[in-house]
């Protein structure tokens, strides 16, 4: 089945994603990925430097998955070789999104489905705040790296394509950069410039 049609047959789709990552608290540094201006779904938003979805294959793990768009996606030796020796998943995250019926933000077929779905989220922390990562792929636009200041106001403008959103805002919430009892918490979420329901539980495994 072609990935972009599951949402029309409510489908609970699935995924890997990975968050890169140096040091920690307000001085950490996150590596995202920016989507080519060509792109037909979500061009110029964000992602995490590596996501990609089940292909179909019944046999394939999280890290199956993780591993294969890393060789797609990104030229890092290191960052290969670690994969290799992942242990599982970070965190697991379930939810719901609706794929907006905006040109340029999702898959004509798409638009206007609601798309339940799980993503198996790796965490890689990254040695030197310093290091470039080499996009792999020509329709992605560049592979920087932000402040989290920076990202928590590209998740308030609804710059990340949203199951990438959803990822990240996890990611900073597991590593107390938002806390749950925080306002910034409940303002993050409604900043996000598209409907969607999501649990509060995080599903952390």
């Amino acid at each position: 089945m072609i990935y972009g049609v599951v949402p029309l047959f409510g489908i609970v789709t699935s995924g890997a994603h990975l968050n890169a990552f140096h040091g920690e608290g307000e001085k950490m540094r996150i590596w995202l990925a920016q989507r080519g201006a060509s792109k037909s779904s979500y061009p110029n938003c964000f992602d995490q430097i590596v996501a990609g979805g089940n292909d179909g294959r019944q046999d394939q793990t999280p890290l199956d998955i993780i591993l294969r768009e890393a060789k797609e996606e990104v030229k890092d030796a290191q960052l290969h070789e670690t994969l290799k020796k992942a242990k599982g998943p970070d965190a697991i995250i379930t939810y719901h999104v609706f794929n907006p019926t905006a040109p340029g933000t999702a898959a004509t077929i798409a638009a206007g489905k609601i798309e339940p779905g799980i993503r198996y989220v790796f965490d890689y922390e990254v040695r030197d705040a310093n290091h470039v990562f080499k996009k792999n792929e020509v329709d992605i636009a560049h592979i920087k790296s932000y402040t989290v200041t920076q990202v928590k106001d590209m998740l308030r403008q609804g710059r990340f394509k949203p199951n990438c959103g959803f990822v990240m805002l996890n990611f900073l919430i597991r590593k107390g950069n938002i806390r749950d009892d925080d306002p910034l918490y409940q303002e993050t979420g409604r900043g996000l410039e598209f409907p969607y329901i999501w649990k509060r539980r995080h599903n952390l495994q």
